[in-house]
């Protein structure tokens, strides 16, 4: 979520002074030095640990250990880049690598209580769906063709008010309800509770179903345009 002028100067502006902390990542062992104000601002499980009785307190120090598609040092680096500008960007070419390190920031996210950057993660990959479509493939993958079984095991640990894992729910719904085969469907019954949000996510597009040339239609939440069903 990008933040005007007025709103920076208000809000963000007397944060960028005081103390700084240093978080070291391991076993990478690299250091970064943040500003206290700024990373206490965001994320209530650091202001306790800086402002707290914990021994970071003290020292202004942290040590972070590497954690498998939650805490690396791209993930770590992505968060601090948004803390500072309030955005995000990875070198990767890959959309579908693209959208499994944006997964992982939103994992950091959830660990740190971090509640201000996920709007913004969702978007980032949101629009990667929408600016890499498959329009060589059916119009039930033409979005979720990116999305792959682990970036769906890695969301079903966000909570479900999560932006990133309701669009997750979102894309994997509307290929349900436009496809023959739904190629996630054994996953969906290993994870029972992402399978149950994406069949309420179904039930709702069912009940703002329109018609139109005589075949069912509905607005694309992902990209806006209009669906029209031909496995009806």
């Amino acid at each position: 979520m990008e933040m005007d002028a007025p709103s920076f100067i208000e809000r963000l502006l007397p944060l960028y002074q005081g103390p700084t902390v240093k978080i070291t990542i391991r076993p990478a062992e690299k250091e970064y030095t943040v500003l206290k104000n700024l990373i206490c601002e965001v994320s209530p499980v650091f202001k306790a640990m800086f402002n707290g009785q914990f021994g970071e307190a003290h020292q202004l120090t942290l040590d972070l250990e590497e954690m498998e598609d939650v805490l690396s040092v791209r993930s770590l680096e992505a968060f601090l880049q948004w803390l500072h500008l309030r955005s995000i960007k990875f070198d990767i070419k890959d959309p579908t690598e693209n959208i499994s390190a944006a997964i992982e920031l939103a994992r950091l996210g959830d660990k740190y209580d971090i509640r201000e950057m996920e709007t913004t993660i969702s978007e980032y990959i949101k629009e990667i769906l929408v600016t890499n479509p498959n329009v060589k493939e059916v119009l039930s993958k033409r979005y979720s063709h990116l999305i792959t079984r682990d970036h769906i095991i890695s969301a079903t640990v966000l909570s479900r008010e999560n932006p990133v894992r309701q669009l997750m729910v979102v894309a994997c719904a509307r290929e349900y309800v436009l496809s023959r085969e739904y190629r996630f469907a054994e996953l969906l019954e290993e994870y029972p509770s992402i399978g149950v949000d994406i069949l309420r996510e179904v039930g709702i597009f069912l009940n703002k179903m329109e018609y139109q040339a005589n075949r069912p239609s509905f607005d694309d939440p992902i990209d806006g345009e209009k669906w029209i069903f031909n496995r009806f």
